[in-house]
């Protein structure tokens, strides 16, 4: 019996040493894997660093191409950004910043529309999407669009926004609330690019709202440089038909003379001026 109990015990003492042999070895190899691990990057981050940089290149790809006025080739690279990352915001805004040059607004406006859902807080992107929608006549989603931009852009006053607002009014024949948008961006910015069209804007909304002095004032102003595509003798028009509303035929006579010495087949000074002979005998021997 001793020695039956010796022999157990024997066995019991390698069972041990063996199990803890086998625990050493597999803590050694998790040690070692994990060490592995540690040396090599996941395949997935460098899988996700080379999209990243594929799709910086196609988005300078399509800048490069959009200010050169190569709009297919920038449709094309502004797609292969968002192939490498379809939340791509300068992808998306990119791409459709050139579907609006090329007046297609719906898809312009749905590349717009996917950016919004990647940042909604961004006042510039519901700015961009509001002249595109008003570019489209889509007058009540312009709306709604431009109060989201003025509630989400850092700074509000910002002069191209309230142009676009200005426009909108004009368009809606909200008259009061266009000049009021229009004069606020001459204040905001007295240089701004647009001065002289929206000079020409107010002049005929003071003459819509019977404002003619206003109206004459910011007409004369334009004369030494009307907004494209209107000409200097489209100004003596308009300055002849105020002083026609106004009762004052001789100066009218004199704005239409002036446009036609600009522009001497002009159609509609022609008219004005052959109009205004006829009908006042004042004026038949002028």
């Amino acid at each position: 019996q001793q020695q039956q109990q010796q022999q157990q015990q024997q066995q019991q003492q390698a069972a041990g040493a063996a199990g803890s042999q086998a625990a050493a070895v597999a803590q050694l190899a998790q040690q070692q894997g994990q060490g592995q691990a540690a040396q090599a990057p996941p395949q997935s981050q460098t899988v996700v660093k080379l999209a990243s940089a594929n799709e910086a290149a196609w988005n300078k790809i399509g800048a490069l191409n959009d200010l050169m006025e190569e709009h297919d080739k920038a449709v094309a690279a502004y797609e292969g950004a968002l192939r490498h990352n379809p939340m791509s915001i300068e992808g998306l805004t990119g791409i459709a910043q050139v579907w609006r040059k090329k007046e297609q607004w719906a898809k312009a406006s749905e590349f717009l529309q996917r950016a919004i859902k990647v940042d909604p807080n961004n006042g510039e992107t519901w700015a961009s999407l509001a002249y595109t929608y008003l570019l489209g006549d889509d007058l009540q989603n312009a709306y709604t669009a431009y109060q989201h931009a003025l509630f989400h852009l850092p700074n509000p006053r910002d002069s191209q926004v309230w142009y676009g607002i200005g426009l909108l009014y004009e368009r809606c024949g909200s008259y009061e609330h266009a000049e009021e948008a229009f004069s606020g961006v001459l204040k905001m910015d007295p240089n701004s690019e647009k001065k002289s069209e929206i000079l020409f804007r107010l002049a005929n909304i003071y003459k819509q709202t019977q404002k003619y002095q206003q109206a004459l004032d910011c007409f004369l102003m334009l004369l030494p440089s009307p907004p494209p595509p209107r000409t200097a003798a489209d100004i003596w028009l308009q300055i002849g038909h105020i002083y026609e509303q106004q009762q004052s035929l001789d100066k009218a006579l004199e704005a239409y003379t002036s446009g036609l010495t600009e522009a001497p087949k002009h159609p509609k000074l022609q008219q004005h001026s052959a109009w205004l002979r006829l009908i006042h005998p004042t004026f038949h021997n002028v």
